[in-house]
């Protein structure tokens, strides 16, 4: 049944922070992170450092912050077998959507890495409404552009 009156109002906010850019976001979350002890990450392998400007070239300058790759298949979706050997306990994972789509084991991944001590990442940067098309997110962060 449908109450005329929202009877759980906190169930369904949203913190909000505002940036200029995705990137500037990324760092802060991550920083932050590092700071509470969380001293890895792993990120999805096809995502390389630039020299001039990479997505994520802001966690370079985290000096604490180890960063780990898990492998895609050819499709360029999550190669979970591996992602389950390489992760370790209490670190970040950070999930980028590309070119419009969630990633299709992001339940999986979510749920391997809760079980872990993980705080998952999510990167909106390139799938602003995908966020929005599934009926819950369990990931603990995202950000958009």
């Amino acid at each position: 049944m449908i109450e005329k009156i929202q009877g759980n109002t906190e169930a369904f906010k949203i913190k909000m922070f505002y940036y200029k850019r995705a990137r500037d976001a990324m760092y802060d979350a991550v920083s932050q992170l590092v700071k509470k002890g969380y001293k890895d990450i792993y990120i999805q392998g096809h995502v390389g450092w630039s020299p001039r400007e990479g997505s994520i070239n802001p966690l370079n300058s985290i000096k604490e912050l180890n960063r780990f790759y898990y492998r895609l298949t050819k499709e360029l979706s999550v190669d979970f077998e591996n992602l389950k050997r390489v992760l370790k306990n209490n670190s970040i994972l950070f999930v980028i959507n590309s070119f419009g789509f969630r990633k299709c084991a992001l339940s999986e991944m979510i749920k391997l890495a809760k079980s872990r001590g993980y705080v998952v990442i999510e990167d909106n940067a390139h799938g602003f409404f995908t966020y929005y098309c599934n009926d819950s997110s369990d990931v603990d962060i995202t950000f958009f552009p």
